[in-house]
């Protein structure tokens, strides 16, 4: 196989990976939920916040949810992006 050929199928297989790890997600929770917006869920979930007390409730009732890596999103999306990263140089290792 020619290498601008190689290197054509390469990109488009970068391409696929990422609109299947990335936007495929985006686009179906969309599709389900519609638009949200994160000053939506600022004023519903974590508006509450007034004082102090409030504050240290908050923690209390979330810390455990905060520290669990399966449900945290943060860690899940680096998660994912290390695994695709991964996947991206084995799928294009010459």
């Amino acid at each position: 196989m020619s290498s601008k050929k190689y290197d054509l199928l390469s990109k488009i297989n970068i391409i696929t990976i990422f609109f299947a790890v990335y936007l495929t997600p985006m686009i179906v929770n969309f599709l389900q939920i519609g638009p949200t917006l994160i000053g939506d869920k600022y004023q519903k979930e974590i508006s509450y916040i007034s004082n102090w007390e409030d504050l240290i409730l908050h923690f209390q009732k979330n810390l455990s949810i905060y520290f669990n890596f399966f449900v945290n999103p943060i860690f899940l999306f680096f998660l994912i992006a290390y695994l695709t990263q991964k996947f991206m140089r084995f799928a294009n290792r010459n």
